[in-house]
């Protein structure tokens, strides 16, 4: 079975804009491009050119080739950086939680 590259992207894409926690606008911001395009690349809708991954890539922090598929993870400070925003946004709800009570 052939899977086509538009596919990986697309679901890297979504699934690293996911982990950063930003918005299909933000990520458009970040890239230039416009959130239909992103909302296009994250359905597998529309052909990606080298430029365009490129964007893709610096703003999600993550090699073309992480985007492409052709390797399993994203760099070290990457995941890092994913762990650290996810650890903080935790701390926030936990103090939301305790200024409720």
């Amino acid at each position: 079975m052939t899977v086509k590259i538009e596919r990986v992207v697309s679901v890297r894409v979504k699934a690293m804009r996911s982990e950063l926690a930003l918005s299909q606008s933000q990520l458009a911001k970040k890239t230039g491009l416009t959130p239909a395009a992103i909302s296009m690349i994250e359905k597998g809708d529309r052909d990606i050119a080298i430029s365009t991954a490129k964007k893709l890539a610096e703003a999600l922090g993550v090699s073309i080739d992480y985007l492409a598929g052709a390797v399993i993870y994203p760099d070290t400070e990457m995941c890092l950086r994913i762990e650290l925003t996810k650890l903080k946004q935790r701390m926030l709800e936990i103090g939301d939680l305790a200024k409720a009570h």
